[in-house]
């Protein structure tokens, strides 16, 4: 029970009770209480008369009460409490009785003193600290001889005697109890109520039951002298069992908490929430009061165990100031190392949980925030405006031209272009804003509280700029431009849907309008954006309804004048509008995902058309058709290819595929292997609009194509005096040298053409010769027989 030696009691009001100190510095409390309770206790050891001619008594069980208070001073019980540590159980009053009721009251006195002395040096208790407890013990002890002596003097009856010593025990409780209580009082400044009666329940158990031991060893040594040891043996079995029952009971309230942690913590999905539950797990596992995740190794007063590495880092959990006298041992650390274990799995939970939210609301490319998690900030900052009355305004951005570096480096490296973007466009913004990626090229920008107008411009001419500045690409750049709309709320819109969309009609319009720019948002812009809705709508139903066609223009050879072929081009025949040029609906074929029924509709028809001038007799013509670069990503293509070619009979040497220079430069494992197919196959494949990609004239080389088609922008400034003549006569040259055929579009005039024999360019089309036609004039064009040429080598 601790009644002779000094323990920190708790003190709930008035939070935890400091440790007497072991090592006390200058006239410190710890010596000023030793010395003050040394002094008191020999005065009132003097002023004592309770000394008998007996002396100490006899000598064996002199020295075996000695013993035994110095082995229950040793190892006492540690009865555990609740949730403030344990309790220690020193037997002090049964052996205190006993004395008492064998032994004179000097030979008491003295067994008693003597007894705790050798006690506090087998537990190697710090010297300040072992001279409170033997003052402590030396007037406990003499309170309680002098109470004996009153009571029972000299010749008393067993009965008398028997009483005297329960009382003189009390005594000895009480006097010990009041000087422990001040010493702690004067350092804690706790109530001193509240120290005095701290787990009185326990204390008035203990003392029954140690008081009832000591009485019966006493009585017994009023037979014989040797009696009293007949009840060590029970009084050691009873201590070991009650030991063995008091540490399974602390093993199984362990393991409950092990396992009520193991619960708490797997059932958080939040890493702070499971951090603290191990926090507070530590503190009760262990009875200490404070416990914390640490990004360090305990120090000297501290345990602790690691928990793995987070965020790049090492995490520890540390306890410290142990509840009671007892350090932290080999079991606490066990203890703790269990906690790291529970902790280990429920913190990988938590991680995956946080890796699942992070991925349902990121863009997996750029890690930017996604759609999802934008639309969910864009309605709190505009339900904020409107409570706080501020502006918020959505930024719209489209990269322009970002299609031409997927075609002309491929998707890996658009990719990267896409991090990229999305990189400098987050360092352009404040922290409160926030990015997204919505799709594809396009990001979003929300900026709350962003004030007027002009202010949100100048953000949008800064992202603009960020854009304009080149993008490394392999060992090349590419330069692309962006389209902002903006739309502010209120203005704009008073949700956040309307915000969004009124934002995007705002960028859309940017775009129409060249790139490169920003735009506010205006009502007109709806209507714009309908239109372009209803277009896409009446294309799918243009294909059912036949409402588009193809034209075909003839394809000239230089030398000798004769149409060797056509090229397809598809028109519509809309119902209402009349002829609407392709420029106005294949980029709504490509953005809708049209675009590839619609090539495969005009390479049917365009080789069912070939095959009908073969049966009325014309002479055969090759058949060059467009495919978009959106149908190089799968093998279709292929099979659209064969499957037309079969139904037709046409010889394959007679198909021309014309790809994009982008197209053929993309490099990727996908888009080659195609190429490879179609050449296997037995097609042509051709190099549209040459020169307006990002290629050298060293890449040539690496096309696996027949021939190159020079765009109609290169021809248009031949007769120009500072015009790309030299580049065009390089092109044929190059061409000719890797066994490329070149055919030239747009030519217009005989100067023109002169150039372009003059350099030994294989074919040409244009309006020179003809403009794209109906099926009926191309056979009339063929039945001529005769040279298409204007000027005459």
């Amino acid at each position: 029970m601790g009644s002779g030696g000094v323990t920190a009691p708790t003190d709930s009001e008035q939070g935890p009770t400091p440790e007497l100190s072991d090592q006390p510095r200058g006239w410190s409390w710890p010596r000023f209480a030793a010395a003050s309770g040394l002094v008191a206790s020999v005065v009132l050891v003097l002023s004592t008369q309770f000394w008998t001619p007996a002396g100490l008594g006899r000598g064996p069980e002199f020295l075996a009460i000695i013993i035994l208070i110095a082995v229950g001073d040793s190892y006492p019980l540690r009865v555990p409490r609740d949730n403030d540590g344990s309790e220690s159980f020193f037997l002090d009053e049964a052996f205190l009785v006993y004395a008492l009721l064998v032994l004179p009251s000097g030979g008491a006195f003295a067994a008693a003193v003597l007894g705790s002395a050798v006690g506090e040096l087998i537990r190697r208790v710090a010297p300040a600290k072992a001279v409170i407890n033997i003052s402590t013990q030396v007037m406990g002890a003499a309170a309680a001889v002098e109470v004996f002596h009153l009571i029972a003097p000299s010749g008393a009856g067993i009965a008398r005697t028997t009483l005297a010593g329960v009382l003189a025990t009390l005594s000895y409780v009480v006097t010990c109890r009041l000087i422990v209580g001040t010493a702690f009082f004067l350092v804690t400044k706790a109530q001193y109520r509240a120290i005095l009666f701290d787990n009185l329940r326990f204390q008035v158990l203990a003392l029954a039951g140690a008081v009832s031991l000591g009485i019966v060893a006493g009585l017994a040594s009023q037979v014989a002298w040797w009696s009293p040891a007949l009840t060590v043996l029970p009084l050691g079995l009873m201590y070991l069992v009650l030991s063995e029952h008091l540490r399974a009971k602390a093993d199984r309230a362990r393991l409950t908490d092990l396992l009520d942690t193991a619960m708490a913590a797997h059932a958080s999905i939040e890493t702070d929430e499971v951090l603290r539950a191990l926090e507070k797990s530590a503190r009760t596992l262990v009875r200490c009061r404070r416990a914390w995740i640490a990004t360090r190794p305990p120090s000297t007063d501290e345990i602790g165990v690691p928990l793995g590495r987070r965020d790049g880092g090492d995490l520890w959990l540390v306890v410290a100031d142990r509840i009671g006298n007892e350090p932290f041992g080999e079991a606490d650390e066990q203890v703790l190392q269990g906690v790291a274990a529970i902790a280990g799995s429920a913190l990988d939970n938590a991680d995956l949980v946080d890796q699942i939210r992070h991925q349902g609301l990121h863009d997996q490319l750029t890690g930017l925030s996604n759609q999802l998690l934008f639309d969910d900030r864009a309605r709190q900052a505009v339900q904020r405006a409107q409570r706080d009355r501020e502006s918020v305004a959505v930024l719209a951005i489209d990269l322009d031209g970002f299609k031409k570096v997927n075609e002309s480096f491929g998707h890996e490296t658009g990719n990267e272009v896409l991090v990229e973007a999305g990189r400098r466009l987050a360092e352009s913004v404040r922290e409160v804003d926030t990015l997204a990626r919505m799709s594809g090229d396009h990001f979003n920008v929300l900026l709350p509280g962003a004030g007027s107008p002009d202010t949100v411009g100048v953000t949008a001419d800064r992202l603009l700029e960020v854009l304009r500045r080149p993008f490394p690409c392999d060992t090349q750049e590419a330069f692309l431009t962006a389209s902002v709309g903006i739309a502010i709320g209120p203005v704009h819109g008073l949700t956040a849907s309307e915000l969004l969309r009124n934002a995007d009609s705002a960028m859309h319009q940017a775009k129409a309008e060249g790139g490169d720019s920003k735009r506010f948002y205006s009502p007109d812009m709806n209507e714009q954006a309908l239109a372009r809705l209803s277009r896409e709508s009446e294309l799918h139903a243009a294909l059912r309804n036949q409402e588009l066609y193809i034209l075909y223009q003839p394809q000239i050879n230089l030398r000798s004048g004769a149409m060797v072929g056509v090229e397809a081009l598809v028109r519509w025949r809309h119902p209402i509008l009349g002829i609407i040029p392709p420029d106005d609906f294949i980029p709504i074929a490509e953005e809708s995902g049209l675009i590839g029924e619609l090539d495969a509709w005009v390479l049917r028809t365009a080789l069912a058309q070939l095959r009908t001038w073969d049966e009325a007799g014309l002479p055969p013509l090759h058949m060059a058709v467009n495919q978009s670069g959106r149908n190089f990503n799968d093998d279709r293509i292929v099979d659209q290819v064969v499957s037309a070619l079969e139904r037709t009979g046409i010889d394959p040497s007679r198909l021309e595929i014309e790809i994009t220079e982008r197209v053929a430069l993309r490099g990727s494992p996908e888009t080659s292997a195609i190429l490879e197919k179609l050449r296997r196959i037995g097609a042509r494949l051709a190099v549209d609009d040459f020169g307006t990609g990002y290629s050298s004239l060293a890449q040539l080389q690496q096309f696996t194509v027949d021939r190159l088609k020079i765009d109609r922008g290169f021809i248009r400034q031949v007769t120009s005096a500072h015009g790309p003549a030299p580049l065009i006569a390089a092109f044929i040259g190059i061409a000719r040298a890797l066994n490329m055929e070149v055919i030239a579009e747009g030519v217009e005039t005989a100067e023109q053409e002169a150039f372009l024999r003059r350099y030994d360019c294989d074919e040409a089309q244009g309006y020179l010769y003809s403009k794209p036609v109906l099926p009926d004039e191309v056979a009339y064009l063929l039945s001529r027989k005769s040279s298409l040429l204007v000027t005459q080598g």
